[in-house]
């Protein structure tokens, strides 16, 4: 099933073409929720359109599992090229220039785990339910570029390499302590194995500063490495972009410092509105690049929440 979306709540508007793989009667496609679980994914992207200035296209390929016992509430990511350097991934340049550069590929995928108890739409979510707008707000800020692509190793996620393929993200990071950068020009991860389990790394855009009393944001940099989690959220109280969520908890806009963050990455940003209601990795080379596919994952907290990559 496919939806096509495009707010008009700002001055340009990405066009949101999400495309949902599950089975009939299955998960976004559910006789009974399926309906509203789609309407809400299409209210987070008229909120993202209403903070992010752009009018290209974002093309997301969207499903999910059951799986009760397990803590992760869903993932997602965007392909990114394996050639070393920065890159925010085909989410990105399909969306600031308009151009796919990966016809065959979607620009990104999400998928959700049922399994959880989740509500839907925008009224307050039970104490025991997990609020759908808020997780898909994180994952889709995951496939926009808000994510780490580094290793436990400081090897990339994607390229299995260093000098490597991580994010613009990754490029902004440093140790607080001392205030190194843990990577080069080029893709090259200058920091060590020690520096990403240290509770001490850093996101040091100017944007985000300026947003942050002009302090650097705290990276979510937990001793053992989380995989899937570590280095791809921030440390801040009620953020969209913290690594886990508790059920009857609402995150539905971005704070200033995680704006900021998304500025520093390249994205124009613009002043936020309020949440609209809601509406009834493989390898492939292509012109000349290859694409992985990288997902983050968010969790539940470590009681009785579950975490979102």
């Amino acid at each position: 099933m496919l939806t096509t979306f495009a707010g008009r709540d700002c001055s340009a508007a990405i066009t949101w073409n999400l495309t949902y793989t599950d089975a009939a009667g299955v998960g976004f496609n559910d006789a009974t929720q399926g309906a509203a679980r789609r309407s809400t994914l299409t209210a987070v992207t008229s909120y993202i359109n209403t903070v992010i200035d752009a009018n290209g296209i974002i093309d997301l390929e969207i499903d999910s599992f059951n799986n009760p016992g397990s803590g992760t509430l869903a993932s997602a990511g965007p392909f990114v090229t394996t050639a070393a350097g920065f890159s925010n991934g085909l989410v990105f340049s399909h969306a600031t220039t308009g151009v796919d550069l990966a016809p065959s590929l979607p620009d990104g995928t999400a998928t959700f785990n049922f399994g959880q108890n989740f509500s839907t739409g925008l009224g307050a979510p039970a104490a025991n339910q997990f609020d759908l707008f808020s997780i898909a707000l994180h994952e889709f800020s995951h496939a926009l570029g808000f994510l780490s692509l580094v290793t436990p190793t400081g090897v990339s996620a994607i390229s299995g390499t260093d000098p490597g393929s991580y994010s613009v993200f990754d490029s902004f990071l440093i140790r607080g302590t001392t205030g190194m950068s843990l990577f080069a020009a080029g893709g090259d991860f200058v920091g060590t194995m020690a520096d990403l389990i240290s509770n001490d790394v850093f996101f040091n855009g100017p944007n985000a500063r300026a947003a942050n009393g002009g302090n650097p944001v705290q990276v979510y940099a937990p001793n053992p490495f989380n995989g899937g989690s570590s280095i791809s959220h921030i440390v801040l109280t009620d953020a969209v972009m913290q690594f886990s969520i508790a059920p009857g908890v609402a995150r539905r806009e971005f704070s200033a410092q995680e704006l900021g963050i998304f500025a520093d990455i390249g994205y124009s940003v613009i002043q936020p509105a309020a949440v609209p209601e809601p509406s009834s990795y493989l390898l492939l080379t292509l012109v000349g690049l290859s694409y992985g596919a990288m997902r983050r994952r968010r969790r539940t907290t470590p009681s009785d929440s579950a975490s979102a990559a």
